[in-house]
């Protein structure tokens, strides 16, 4: 399973979580996709996390003209998150499962809305699949339902997270025990 992360989770993962590595822990359990534009917007480097394997669709002219587009419509998302989307579209065109992973409020209405969106699909050619979604909790969550993380890890996460920047509502704070 491939997961596009952008900045909210590298920052969660590098900046606000300090019980774990979760970084190499998620790189260990799944795929990351990382795009060149999150990169650009964040100086976390990470040894063997695999950067933008899918380059190759990454600039393609289509790709570039519906990163335009995403932008010009949507200036107060990050070019971070909003290639992680794009990303995330063609992945899932070419039958690799994957979830965006984003804290990112505003980038998040848009993966809900973006598969009904018209020209989005007239840059493509093709109308865009669904995305699947995660947040940073959610995927601490769903490692910690497999038994990659323990339950004790998760309290731990929790303490974390609740200390730094991280914004999350006391019920999604609670999934994580």
């Amino acid at each position: 399973m491939h997961k596009v992360i952008d900045n909210t989770f590298l920052s969660a993962a590098r900046g606000d979580i300090h019980c774990i590595d979760l970084l190499t822990i998620t790189d260990s359990t799944y795929q990351i996709v990382v795009t060149p534009e999150v990169l650009d917007e964040n100086f976390v480097k990470h040894g063997d996390l695999t950067y933008a394997p899918y380059d190759g669709y990454m600039q393609s002219e289509e790709y570039k003209r519906l990163y335009d587009l995403l932008k010009r419509r949507n200036f107060w998302i990050g070019k971070g998150e909003l290639s992680s989307i794009v990303c995330s579209i063609y992945l899932t065109h070419m039958g690799i499962d994957n979830y965006i992973v984003t804290d990112d409020k505003d980038a998040r209405r848009l993966i809900q809305t973006i598969h009904t969106n018209p020209e989005v699909s007239k840059i493509l050619g093709f109308s865009p699949p669904e995305l699947k979604l995660a947040g940073t909790i959610g995927l601490i969550c769903r490692m910690r339902d497999k038994g990659i993380i323990s339950k004790a890890e998760c309290a731990l996460i929790k303490c974390d997270l609740k200390n730094s920047t991280f914004r999350a509502s006391d019920a999604l704070f609670n999934k994580l025990g």
